[in-house]
């Protein structure tokens, strides 16, 4: 559906008002860059997984994708230490499509066939992403497509089952996987925009039944390790890597 007075649909404003005024400048400085990078690349973090499996591994030809990517900081970040001459930031927040030296930018809906070519990518990293995708079977379906045959893809849902949502069921609460309930009436945003809940056990299924393997448990934030170790109780997020089966 589309609205009649500014042509715009449904589905992009669903997705858009999360980006209010855009996704702004690229640029750090380099003091920013160091800190933000240390950061948000350590283990515990959502891009820690990333960073581990990137290191020794990853080559500067490499054809590395991250979908959701916001204003592709970390991926500023990684073409840096990496030295990476291929990568593409996926993002419906971009205005246009735009080339940043070795950086692609590209607004698309994911929601439809992804626009890349079949066994074309070495990286894929999608954080907190496919929650907010209409169909996850689409999602994962698009992962084993678009994969080379050793191909790897970081991912990071939030997980539903964790201990502190199984009390606020137990009490007549609603479960919540992103910031509080108030914050979602202040915002008009209904938990951060997630369609979605997902348990380990059923992103196991869903990886299997479209062909793809589930490895590399992390936990993520505080006691990282032991939400690693028991993630179906104790995570609130999860990351973890797809591969061809």
């Amino acid at each position: 559906m589309t609205d009649a007075d500014t042509g715009i649909s449904h589905e992009t404003e669903f997705y858009r008002r999360q980006y209010e005024g855009g996704i702004v400048s690229l640029e750090l400085d380099p003091a920013t860059k160091v800190a933000k990078f240390q950061e948000s690349l350590s283990p515990g973090k959502r891009y820690g997984l990333v960073n581990e499996i990137f290191e020794g591994q990853v080559r500067p030809d490499d054809v590395i994708v991250e979908l959701g990517s916001g204003q592709a900081d970390c991926l500023v970040l990684m073409i840096d230490r990496y030295k990476l001459t291929n990568v593409t930031a996926v993002d419906v927040g971009f205005a246009e499509d735009m080339q940043n030296g070795p950086l692609r930018m590209i607004n698309r809906n994911l929601n439809q066939k992804w626009d890349l070519d079949d066994g074309s990518i070495d990286y894929l990293i999608a954080l907190m992403v496919f929650e907010h995708l209409f169909d996850p079977f689409h999602c994962f379906e698009e992962v084993k497509r678009v994969l080379k045959p050793r191909g790897v893809a970081c991912v990071n849902l939030p997980i539903v089952s964790s201990l502190k949502n199984r009390i606020r069921l137990l009490f007549g609460q609603i479960p919540v996987t992103s910031s509080g309930v108030d914050v979602w009436f202040r915002d008009a945003n209904w938990d951060g925009n997630h369609l979605h809940y997902f348990t380990l056990p059923l992103l196991k299924r869903l990886s299997d039944c479209c062909g793809l393997a589930m490895c590399d448990y992390r936990g993520v934030g505080r006691f990282h390790q032991i939400k690693g170790r028991f993630p179906n109780l104790l995570a609130g997020e999860l990351s973890f890597t797809l591969r061809h089966k």
